[in-house]
């Protein structure tokens, strides 16, 4: 039903053109973002999860209220498995 991030992997570094690759998606990003209405999401997904949360729903939904009070333009997310960025929130 959509994207909550988008991973670039090493591959996307040692292409032919990595800076165009990454500009590409971008471009892509912002563009979908206009067209997206994230906060509505946001609320929508938050009532389905209900309560208790796991304890990774309650992190991503706490820095997606974060983002979200403050206006932020993205949230960065480190993870050495993936798994914290996987979290759909």
């Amino acid at each position: 039903m959509g994207t909550d991030g988008i991973l670039l992997g090493a591959e996307t570094l040692r292409g032919q053109y990595p800076v165009d690759a990454v500009r590409t998606v971008g471009r892509i990003c912002a563009e979908a973002e206009t067209v997206y209405n994230q906060s509505l999401h946001f609320k929508k997904v938050a009532r389905h999860v209900g309560e208790p949360m796991a304890h990774e729903e309650s992190v991503a939904s706490s820095a997606v209220r974060s983002a979200m009070k403050v206006k932020a333009a993205a949230i960065v997310v480190f993870t050495f498995s993936g798994r914290a960025a996987r979290v759909n929130c």
